[in-house]
């Protein structure tokens, strides 16, 4: 780069930055490039098979979970049930909070088919995390 009167300038004759100045650097920039970091595990939608009880007032309630490659996952505990946005499925949908083996996830309900996130990318999908 040339210097024009105290400000760089960039060999088109354009000055670096706004009005010449140089962006500043923060302190906490990470030393190593970006593209060598982890990779975001992103989340699919994974149809299961689930093992549930319909009350008399009609309210369901998920027991266990079969994984794709027959795993079973006891559910030990329902914290929650709502309506919320499921960026895999890309709809809004019945979400159940629950515990399998001390660990909290979601499982969704979607008409008469249920489904978890689960995650790809970054690690290996294969569990309920």
């Amino acid at each position: 780069m040339a210097r024009s009167g105290g400000v760089d300038v960039l060999p088109h004759g354009e000055p670096f930055g706004r009005g010449g100045l140089e962006p500043s650097v923060p302190d906490h920039a990470p030393t190593h490039p970006v593209w060598q970091s982890t990779p975001i595990a992103t989340r699919e939608k994974r149809y299961v098979e689930v093992l549930a009880v319909t009350d008399r007032e009609g309210k369901v309630t998920p027991l266990r979970v079969v994984w794709h490659d027959g795993r079973r996952f006891d559910i030990t505990d329902v914290t929650a049930c709502d309506r919320a946005y499921s960026k895999a499925a890309h709809q809004f949908v019945t979400r159940y909070t629950i515990r399998v083996h001390d660990h909290p996830t979601y499982l969704f309900y979607e008409g008469p088919r249920w489904f978890v996130e689960a995650k790809v990318g970054g690690r290996i999908a294969g569990g309920l995390r």
